[in-house]
């Protein structure tokens, strides 16, 4: 699956997704779309894969749509089309739907600049680092556009969201780590290894379990407390009657031993 524009490596049961446009600092051509979509959603129904690392190459994560790109190529007229395939379909929001969807634990290191589209793939992982030298941005107001309304004020809040579209200003990593938007900041050169030891502590764990965590988050989106609370109910009988692992982390802990998950 590894294209000229995405790097995609197997590290045992880790998947290490790279975005591999750093000359246009990973901004999202169709080209880079289409593969990252692919590949998210080929390996959520891979059962070798129990952990997802995501990351750019060079000194960003995802800068955003490919706008520079496009109005060179095409004109102003057609600025919509900076990220979209055939059907005028941008591919980010696709994207962000696969990761969530993805039964997997997703881990984003960002590793450099994050802006706009690529802020909103960002808050579609389950886990985020970032490197001290990163920087966050929403700036789609700069360019008269609107977005980063879908997934950041899911992870910040509206009123901190808000804030960032209308200001269009830059956070920094200590910013982002303060409001809950990454949970760790790291040395730029220790940014991956941390985030490689992260997902790898996931692998081992009980990934099934986790598949269901992410499925029952997405149904009591839109619930009201007491319907979430009702709701998971149904989350626990999932887990017994579907989780292998279910059984063995109790038989460990009874036994006084590590548990050898599975993930099935």
């Amino acid at each position: 699956m590894t294209s000229e524009v995405l790097i995609v490596e197997n590290r045992g049961p880790i998947r290490v997704i790279t975005l591999n446009r750093p000359e246009r600092g990973n901004s999202l051509d169709a080209r880079l779309g289409k593969a990252l979509l692919e590949t998210v959603r080929e390996t959520a129904h891979s059962h070798s894969v129990r952990a997802v690392l995501l990351t750019g190459a060079g000194r960003s994560f995802c800068s955003g749509d490919d706008i520079a790109g496009v109005l060179a190529l095409t004109g102003a007229e057609d600025l919509s089309a900076a990220a979209a395939d055939e059907s005028g379909q941008f591919y980010y929001p696709l994207i962000c739907s696969a990761l969530r969807a993805a039964p997997q634990p997703v881990v984003a290191a960002i590793n450099g600049t994050v802006a706009g589209a690529g802020l909103e793939i960002a808050c579609a992982a389950d886990l985020r680092l970032c490197s001290d030298t990163a920087r966050f941005g929403v700036k789609v107001l700069s360019i008269g556009h609107a977005g980063c309304a879908a997934l950041l004020p899911r992870v910040i809040g509206w009123p901190r969201a808000t804030e960032l579209f209308l200001t269009s200003r830059w956070m920094d990593a200590a910013e982002t780590h303060r409001i809950g938007l990454v949970s760790s900041v790291h040395a730029e050169t220790e940014l991956v290894p941390h985030a490689l030891a992260l997902a790898a502590d996931l692998a081992r764990s009980a990934t099934g379990a986790i598949g269901c965590y992410k499925s029952f988050r997405a149904q009591t989106e839109h619930q009201s407390a007491d319907q979430a609370v009702l709701s998971q109910q149904q989350l626990h009988e999932t887990v017994l009657a579907n989780v292998d692992d279910a059984s063995e982390g109790p038989r460990a802990r009874i036994e006084r031993r590590q548990p050898r998950f599975t993930g099935r």
